[in-house]
């Protein structure tokens, strides 16, 4: 189902489904996601088909679905939110809900806003230590490391609410429809939103005229090298900004092998990889790498990790990717 179709369902049933309330408000749980908001995004599958909700749910107001399609519910008041999701984080925070975090990964103690006393979630983090914290929600994504998490949170009567890992910028810009719509923060969420369109659609307009697109390897980890192929929210990133990724032809996170590198002869190489005694320039003097054009050229950069998350953020990561690929600058 296409968006605008489901959000022209949404609002001619208003009255009887949760993303209602009278008009587009702030206030949690009021106002529709609008148009404006997420046209450009891709079909949502049943996320906000207001048709997926069960006989039980269509007319519970305190309910929604979330970005899986399940029926979620809404807390009456969102004071004490744990978020399990370092970009989860950013969002909410970009919402204008930092002060209200409290427990995140400890990479959210980058970010704007976050208070510097907040609990910090270990990797492995149990049932019992978030239930002590008493969120009113609790965030993660698909996937959880922890088998079982989500069940042992809702049997605690804990709102756990489950996002789905992200695979584009369309994807994102859905994270952040659903977490505005769901804390009632609708306008931040639209402004949000609309950083990003304008960003994707500057960037797209301006690399349109570029005829010979430059190939990119963008290298994620070491020992071994990871990279990434298609149906990943980096390569989106990458295409979007007129990159075409050296591994597009295969799916999903791959090993990246030297000799395919070489084979490949990217004109640009990336990485995001950083640690304590790591200087990125090491992949020049890889064995056999000499005679690859990016190093060639002087084309191979580093990118800070946390440009590239899936939130806001990706607008400054857009901006450093085609900077570096095309010298394209924001204006």
């Amino acid at each position: 189902m296409n968006i605008k179709k489901i959000i022209g369902l949404t609002a001619v049933f208003a009255i009887c489904f949760s993303f209602s309330a009278c008009g587009e408000d702030s206030t949690r749980g009021g106002g529709l996601i609008t148009t404006a908001m997420i046209e450009k995004t891709e079909p949502l599958g049943s996320v906000y088909d207001p048709f997926a909700l069960s006989e039980d749910d269509i007319f519970d107001d305190s309910k929604m679905l979330d970005r899986n399609g399940k029926a979620v519910l809404i807390p009456a008041q969102i004071n004490t939110i744990v978020s399990a999701d370092p970009a989860i984080t950013e969002i909410l925070a970009g919402l204008g809900l930092a002060d209200k975090i409290a427990a995140a990964n400890i990479s959210a103690l980058e970010i704007e806003g976050i208070r510097p006393d907040i609990s910090v979630i270990e990797y492995m983090s149990s049932p019992v230590s978030i239930e002590a914290i008493a969120p009113d929600v609790f965030f993660s994504r698909e996937g959880d490391v922890i088998p079982g998490l989500r069940d042992a949170l809702e049997e605690a009567g804990m709102n756990a609410v489950y996002l789905p890992n992200p695979n584009s910028i369309d994807s994102v810009l859905l994270d952040i429809a659903f977490l505005a719509e769901y804390t009632g923060k609708i306008e931040e969420g639209e402004r949000l939103m609309n950083e990003i369109n304008l960003a994707v659609d500057d960037i797209l307009e301006r690399t349109s005229q570029i005829a010979a697109k430059k190939t990119v390897y963008f290298e994620t980890g070491q020992d071994p090298s990871y990279s990434f192929g298609a149906g990943t929210f980096l390569n989106d990133l990458l295409a979007t900004c007129g990159g075409v990724n050296i591994y597009a032809g295969e799916a999903g996170v791959l090993a990246s092998l030297p000799q395919s590198v070489i084979a490949a002869n990217p004109d640009v190489i990336m990485t995001s990889v950083a640690y304590d005694g790591y200087d990125y320039n090491e992949i020049k003097s890889r064995p056999g790498w000499s005679d690859i054009n990016a190093v060639k050229n002087g084309e191979v950069y580093y990118v800070d990790r946390n440009a590239l998350m899936p939130s806001q953020s990706l607008v400054q990561g857009l901006y450093l990717l085609a900077e570096a690929f095309y010298g394209i600058i924001v204006e």
